[in-house]
């Protein structure tokens, strides 16, 4: 079976789960959806601001805090400087999304 981003559960942020450490809040799956649906219209990991202005938020600090928990979970990595870099689990992720919207065969 392939991983697919809606195969990603979420938990909600507002309580503590012993999930939460490993798996995305609502938000962080959004941001992380967000990543991933640009990376494969541009061919390039977005900006902070690329991310909030998708996702509807007016702060990139909020997203920075996304982005930040998303690292730890093992879903994005510490690119050059201050950049983001796709993880290799969301790389399989972007494969398989282009698999089937555009019909890429890798």
């Amino acid at each position: 079976m392939t991983e697919r981003l809606d195969s990603i559960p979420a938990v909600d942020g507002r309580h503590e789960h012993r999930e939460a450490k490993v798996v995305p809040t609502i938000q962080d799956k959004a941001v992380l959806e967000s990543i991933v649906r640009l990376f494969c219209a541009t061919g390039q990991v977005p900006t902070v601001r690329a991310i909030a202005d998708d996702v509807g938020l007016k702060s990139t600090s909020t997203v920075f805090t996304h982005v930040k928990a998303l690292r730890m979970k093992g879903f994005l990595r510490q690119g050059r400087g201050r950049g983001i870099a796709l993880s290799d689990r969301t790389l399989v992720l972007v494969v398989n999304l282009m698999r089937e919207t555009f019909g890429v065969k890798f």
